[in-house]
């Protein structure tokens, strides 16, 4: 196996960031519990350029993750399937945080709009949910996922404000809280590296393991909705996934493309079942 010496981590980042932590390296098991397969490896400078891609809409990113190689003792996995508050998809994400936690004993979702378009959060650990929340400047809607107590940096800054470190959801929008409001907005990347990292934050001394074992880092096909657009992609070979019956080298564990296993089925066609499983 030979891994690019030159290949460092670097800030990953897109104006609509959402991302998955786990305190482990074990790709395989995160892969395995995000029910994510078929993937290939690419750089960190590659994982850029896709990442700011899917997060400006210039592909179905719905349809594929990047999943790191174990950064200072940790896996992200980053993508707009990892938004811990989507209308659709928050209750899914939530189980599969909380499995995750299950497993490894943390794990932690987030969204972070760099244009002051606010941050989420969810933290799970050991099988629980210790907390959600999400501040994007629509009171009504934003409460709605809220759980859990304040973690203690939330009540740190509420503090700061001139706040109670303790609050009632019936007051968002009110002018007392707008305060909070505006400083929750960016208080993802902040929380996410007080309890662990951030994908803001890498830099090359970032330490970095390469495990000698097949990687799981991944793009996804995840739901049902995009089906016509992917089978589309599919069919005019303009989807960025390997060929159907094409034998597929094990990659360097640093990151790659894969499918969802649950929608694949409903997907991509028949045929191309047997094709697509890796061994």
């Amino acid at each position: 196996m030979q891994i690019l010496t030159d290949d460092q981590p670097r800030p990953l980042y897109t104006c609509w960031l959402f991302w998955i932590a786990v305190p482990t390296g074990d790709q395989a098991g995160v892969m395995t519990t995000l029910g994510l397969t078929r993937s290939r490896s690419v750089t960190f400078a590659e994982a850029a350029v896709a990442i700011d891609d899917d997060g400006h809409g210039a592909t179905d990113g719905l349809a594929r993750v990047y999943v790191s190689p174990e950064l200072d003792g940790w896996t992200l996995v980053i993508g707009p399937w990892c938004d811990p508050c989507d209308d659709e998809s928050s209750d899914e994400m939530l189980q599969l945080c909380t499995d995750l936690s299950s497993r490894y004993g943390q794990a932690q979702a987030y969204y972070y709009g760099m244009q002051a378009d606010g941050s989420a959060w969810l933290i799970a650990e050991h099988g629980t949910v210790v907390r959600r929340y999400c501040e994007t400047g629509v009171p009504d809607e934003d409460a709605l996922f809220t759980l859990g107590q304040p973690l203690p940096l939330e009540r740190a800054r509420r503090k700061e404000l001139g706040l109670s470190p303790t609050w009632d959801e019936n007051t968002r929008g009110s002018e007392a809280e707008d305060e909070w409001k505006w400083g929750a907005h960016d208080m993802a990347p902040e929380i996410a590296a007080a309890l662990g990292i951030s994908p803001l934050g890498l830099t090359p001394q970032t330490p970095v393991r390469h495990r000698p074992t097949r990687p799981h880092p991944a793009y996804s096909l995840r739901k049902a909705p995009g089906c016509d657009r992917i089978r589309e992609l599919w069919n005019t070979g303009e989807a960025d996934f390997p060929a159907a019956g094409v034998p597929q080298p094990a990659p360097a564990p640093q990151a790659g493309f894969g499918l969802d296993q649950r929608t694949r089925s409903q997907c991509i066609p028949e045929r191309y079942e047997v094709n697509l499983e890796v061994s």
